[in-house]
């Protein structure tokens, strides 16, 4: 499964760290971007360990397992990644949003726990977007905004196959909860500056 790594704000990298447990897999870093990036593993008490200087136009093969979240990060922006699955397909493709024929659809940052969310809150000032959530899920998900405060703000709930546009906010976090109780968080949503995005929820 390739996922284009988005930038993230500065402030996700505090919330994560590594959970045992999960399976083995392989994940190929690609580098599509005309600069260095530097690739980094948090370790279960959330402190980055350095592991690769990726040059430009170029990847690498990273065993780990899934529950563990890599940094990527350039000089000016960084993006979080999480293996789904021990199917040896990840592929982490470090990549421009903004960059003529990228395809904007994204896909969103998996969270096992609310202990994800009090540090995700809303910020002032971004430039206004739109999101397209799409539900592949064979179950019915809500989609929540964290307002400033870090509270979760109901805005719809999805059934399987469903879509729904929103306007939003650049640093205007969304969250993507199951609607069985208890209500349990499946995905966090970082809006980008690309207009028309497609947060596809699996």
């Amino acid at each position: 499964m390739a996922q284009y790594l988005v930038p993230n704000p500065a402030h996700l990298a505090s919330c994560l760290r590594s959970i045992n447990g999960g399976s083995s897999t392989i994940v190929t870093f690609i580098n599509c971007l005309s600069v260095e990036v530097k690739v980094n593993w948090i370790d279960s008490d959330g402190k980055l360990k350095f592991y690769k200087a990726l040059a430009p136009n170029s990847q690498y093969d990273q065993q780990t397992y899934v529950g563990h979240p890599w940094v990527v990060h350039t000089d000016t922006a960084f993006a979080v990644f999480h293996p789904l699955s021990g199917d040896n397909l990840n592929r982490a493709i470090i990549d421009n949003p903004t960059r003529p024929g990228r395809n904007n659809s994204t896909t969103l940052i998996p969270i096992r726990e609310m202990a994800a969310l009090p540090c995700a809150r809303s910020l002032n000032g971004g430039a206004s977007t739109y999101v397209t959530f799409f539900n592949n899920r064979f179950e019915d998900v809500r989609v929540y905004w964290i307002d400033p405060e870090g509270k979760k703000k109901l805005y719809e709930t999805l059934q399987p196959g469903g879509t729904y546009k929103q306007q939003t906010y650049v640093n205007h976090p969304w969250v993507i909860t199951t609607v069985t109780e208890p209500e349990r968080p499946i995905y966090i949503f970082h809006p980008t500056a690309a207009p028309n995005t497609t947060a596809t929820i699996f």
